[in-house]
């Protein structure tokens, strides 16, 4: 069917592509908000740690050297501006590290956490930690604001797991 109305013609055009901008914006939007999460969707968690209570983990938890982080302001997010913690992590446990979990905290000057997000170093940013190898660790928080007053972060191990 051939359609000879020149007006017609270019409604449906119009209409066309309006449609198309609307598919490309919305697949635009979920390949942003994949690339910004973390790949479990809230929180991260290592599966099968070894957690806080656990004779294991209280030995080793401290053996797990935590230079504390310096805070920067992060790359823009869907949620706007975000900060992000840089630790060095040194594993001084004598075994491999093959999970490692840990929590990252932004304070204010009254010592209350402004930000915080637990997050999976290892194996995320690497595959494991040898004995007396260091790294560093990223994690970003995106609700805390940069323009919001913090005096400083802490970051702690909530989960280990082994060779």
């Amino acid at each position: 069917m051939i359609i000879k109305e020149p007006m017609l013609v270019m409604v449906i055009y119009l209409l066309a592509g309006l449609l198309a901008i609307v598919i490309w914006k919305g697949l635009a939007e979920l390949a942003r908000i994949d690339y910004v999460r973390p790949s479990s969707g809230g929180e991260e968690s290592l599966e099968g740690a070894l957690r806080a209570g656990a004779r294991e983990f209280d030995k080793y938890r401290d053996r797990v050297v935590i230079v504390q982080p310096r805070v920067t302001v992060g790359p823009h997010t869907s949620n706007g501006p975000a900060l992000e913690l840089i630790a060095t992590v040194r594993n001084d446990t004598g075994r491999v590290i093959k999970g490692l979990e840990v929590r990252g905290t932004v304070i204010d000057h009254q010592g209350r956490s402004v930000s915080e997000r637990v997050a999976v170093v290892i194996p995320t940013q690497q595959t494991a930690i040898e004995p007396y190898e260091e790294i560093n660790a990223r994690l970003l928080l995106e609700s805390a604001r940069p323009e919001a007053t913090h005096t400083g972060a802490r970051v702690a191990v909530t989960g280990l797991i082994f060779d």
